[in-house]
């Protein structure tokens, strides 16, 4: 049985590293080199059918590449400026630091203080996020979709604002 020609090719450039070179020229951390290849797989996998056989396979597939990388990239991003806009989450952890000066105590146990107030489906998240938990595993442990954690902390932080001012 005779393989496509998008799958002979992708067998090629992962037994001659060709796919790893393409990856460290948008990362250097291995891990996420790996990450991307591997998503790059599968992506072409899932969307083989899609090759044109007379197109450049290995240009096809530095283009998923290129787009995967986008992606992620872009998901990146979005993630962390959410993240950093959320002031009231960011320095909650202050008072475990030991760096904080009487002011900044009082106003963090001030903070704590309001989210024990919160509703437990609001408050759960945020405290997570300030212990130190990603997104996703927020999710993942709460069993709830990341669109829904996204706007509990979201709304929370919205309560706390209001109650602090």
């Amino acid at each position: 049985m005779k393989k496509h020609p998008i799958i002979h090719e992708l067998t090629n450039i992962n037994k001659d590293n060709s796919i790893q070179k393409w990856a460290r020229s948008y990362y250097t951390d291995p891990f996420d080199i790996d990450d991307l290849v591997q998503d790059t797989n599968l992506t072409v996998l899932r969307h083989f059918e899609k090759f044109v056989v007379n197109e450049n396979p290995k240009g096809w597939i530095r283009k998923i590449m290129h787009t995967t990388f986008l992606n992620r990239f872009k998901k990146e991003v979005k993630d962390r400026s959410f993240i950093k806009s959320d002031e009231v989450l960011y320095n909650l952890d202050i008072e475990n630091s030991g760096m904080g000066t009487p002011y900044e105590d009082l106003r963090v146990k001030e903070i704590h203080a309001h989210i024990e107030k919160l509703p437990q489906k609001i408050k759960q998240p945020i405290q997570m996020v300030s212990k130190g938990y990603q997104y996703q595993e927020v999710s993942e442990t709460l069993e709830v979709p990341l669109n829904t954690v996204r706007t509990r902390i979201h709304k929370g932080r919205l309560d706390l604002e209001k109650s602090i001012e």
